[in-house]
């Protein structure tokens, strides 16, 4: 997927204390999505498949996964809220053993300059931490998607 002019990209890191493997799960399992993510997931986790989140009545992301690895890689497309239309970004994790655990390299691009505030300081403040939480067995204190619409 190529860059778009003026888009800006919001890149993140961090250390989670669980395997490759667990964390994968929850960027491609939709029961494990529901742990963190949304209420409602939707999730084939191969090229061209749905990537969907949601909340009863409310907010809604929508996308396709575009490339999947094993345990390594997980990229799709991503839209549908803070100003960005369904599958107008593209959010990318890499995960890499490190020491007990795996580092998470976050890259959310694509974003329209407008949104990409709105968008890095949830990443920083949900997304990544909720991630981390469910993954190291701990309570995330609510899901991303209800605990923006708060």
């Amino acid at each position: 997927m190529s860059e778009k002019p003026g888009a800006r990209e919001v890149r993140r890191e961090i250390y989670i204390e669980a395997s490759p493997e667990t964390i994968f799960a929850l960027l491609t399992d939709a029961t494990a999505m529901t742990k963190w993510q949304a209420e409602i997931v939707e999730a084939d986790p191969v090229p061209g498949g749905v990537f969907r989140l949601a909340e009863p009545g409310g907010t809604q992301i929508e996308g396709r996964y575009v490339e999947i690895v094993p345990y390594s890689k997980v990229v799709y497309t991503w839209g549908g809220i803070a100003g960005v239309a369904p599958g107008q970004s593209t959010v990318e994790f890499l995960l890499e053993p490190q020491d007990n655990g795996t580092l998470v390299r976050l890259r959310h691009y694509n974003l329209p300059a407008s949104s990409f505030d709105a968008h890095d300081r949830e990443w920083v403040l949900l997304g990544l931490p909720k991630l981390k939480a469910v993954a190291e067995g701990h309570d995330p204190g609510g899901l991303c998607l209800g605990s923006r619409a708060r």
